[in-house]
């Protein structure tokens, strides 16, 4: 089984944090031969000027329940085995990825919030999970959740990971 990356340095621009949530990377099972995801790692980080007042960056985890939700540029999930050479590749995902979205999707399912953080702004959150305690998609065609960000008066970039398998 090999695992997939997806950040947001992948393709497309940056998109600035407001009061609201910004998704910056998104997983999506596939439209055929549908897998389910296991979440083992992402990471967030503020890449812009601090803003003069101290704050917080709000990020989450959360489940969107839409297959055409928003308005990503779309990024190839990377495997994270690189086989016998490098630049071979041994696995290529079913799922896709949506980065630096610059239209919201509007159904997310507040219910399944798998992660909920605050950060200062001068730092940044790793999350991995402990064996048998990873976060599990379910395999819903065109589903996928979301790592999304927020900040009353930070305005600046988010790096943002995320490592998975298929299952």
């Amino acid at each position: 089984m090999s695992g997939y990356l997806l950040t947001n340095q992948q393709a497309g621009s940056f998109q600035a944090l407001t009061t609201t949530y910004k998704t910056q990377v998104r997983a999506v099972a596939a439209a055929s031969a549908v897998r389910r995801l296991r979440y083992l790692e992402f990471e967030f980080s503020s890449i812009s000027v601090p803003s003069s007042t101290d704050c917080q960056v709000l990020v989450d985890v959360t489940y969107c329940g839409a297959t055409t939700a928003g308005t990503p540029t779309a990024a190839t999930p990377q495997p994270t085995d690189s086989g016998a050479a490098i630049g071979t590749q041994i696995d290529t995902a079913t799922s896709t990825g949506g980065v630096n979205y610059n239209g919201e999707p509007t159904t997310f399912v507040t219910a399944n919030n798998f992660y909920l953080r605050a950060f200062n702004q001068r730092s940044g959150v790793l999350w991995q999970t402990e064996p048998g305690r990873e976060i599990i998609q379910p395999s819903t065609i065109s589903t996928g959740s979301a790592l999304r960000g927020q900040s009353t008066n930070y305005v600046g970039f988010l790096a943002t990971k995320l490592l998975y398998d298929e299952l």
